[in-house]
């Protein structure tokens, strides 16, 4: 089932971990339960050696666990993206190393930069996989025209998967902005409701902004081929499969 209720670090521990051994009964066929594996149930301690939380905000944090389940949730996680992007109001920084987008993601964009929201995106110039990236950044171009700024991350493959939203609300999770991942694979992510910890995030885009390179129209010409750039329209017709 979905979970997408605000709750407290606790209860949002157990929640990943409800999800964790119900993936491992799937795969192992164990049907590991109990109250000793979950956080305040009992006196077990399975977080033991965890550092403690140290922002300014600790203990007072709202987080939302949305799971995304074939035939079940399938749009979970799609609908949120799309939700907060509409709803931002001042700034969206986004990390993501699959950036295929669907029509509404795109749109949704292009939407936030035209109303004046300062929409940034950091890509990695490297990938593991062929075609993807093309297409991403074919997107990442488009977007450029249309207000967004685009960041283009040099020293390695960048494999983060955040969104940050007016500096209040964050997600991190396993979710990618491509087809495959919101439309078919399992994916979790969790949404925190906390300026504190998406600062903390904000920090993290801010200071790696100095191994990246920033997207313009000379750079887009002189970066792609005219046969990458084919690549990305090939991959943008194909992106509903990627």
């Amino acid at each position: 089932m979905a979970r997408y209720a605000l709750q407290d670090r606790s209860d949002a521990v157990n929640t990943l971990q409800k999800i964790f051994l119900q993936m491992w009964y799937k795969v192992s066929g164990q049907n590991i339960h109990g109250a000793k594996y979950y956080r305040g149930i009992s006196n077990a301690d399975y977080v033991k050696g965890l550092k403690s939380d140290t922002c300014h905000s600790a203990n007072h944090k709202m987080v939302g666990i949305i799971d995304r389940e074939p035939h079940v949730s399938k749009d979970i996680i799609r609908t949120f993206y799309e939700k907060a992007i509409d709803d931002a109001q001042d700034s969206i920084k986004i990390i993501n190393p699959y950036f295929t987008l669907n029509p509404r993601l795109r749109r949704a964009l292009k939407n936030a930069a035209k109303r004046g929201v300062k929409v940034e995106i950091m890509l990695s110039v490297k990938s593991d996989i062929p075609l993807t990236p093309d297409c991403g950044y074919y997107n990442a171009h488009k977007l450029m025209k249309n207000g967004c700024t685009i960041w283009l991350f040099k020293p390695g493959f960048h494999h983060t998967k955040i969104i940050l939203v007016d500096g209040k609300i964050c997600t991190v999770g396993s979710a990618n902005l491509n087809a495959r991942s919101l439309r078919w694979d399992r994916e979790v992510n969790a949404v925190i409701i906390d300026k504190e910890t998406t600062k903390k995030l904000d920090n993290l885009f801010e200071s790696q902004k100095r191994e990246c390179f920033k997207l313009t129209e000379e750079k887009w010409k002189e970066w792609r081929t005219p046969w990458q750039r084919f690549k990305g329209w090939l991959g943008f017709l194909l992106s509903p499969f990627l």
